[in-house]
């Protein structure tokens, strides 16, 4: 519990680049697994 009450601030600068989304973050996991699979599937068969 707090004894005085607080503020944060963070600071952000506008820009006209497209924004992706960063609240999906079981898809971020997923990306790991994606790329090892494509990284065996590159490794050539002896």
């Amino acid at each position: 519990m707090w004894r005085t009450p607080w503020t944060a601030r963070v600071p952000l600068k506008r820009t006209d680049d497209p924004l992706f989304e960063y609240a999906c973050h079981e898809g971020n996991y997923s990306v790991e697994n994606v790329l090892l699979i494509a990284r065996a599937a590159d490794r050539p068969v002896w």
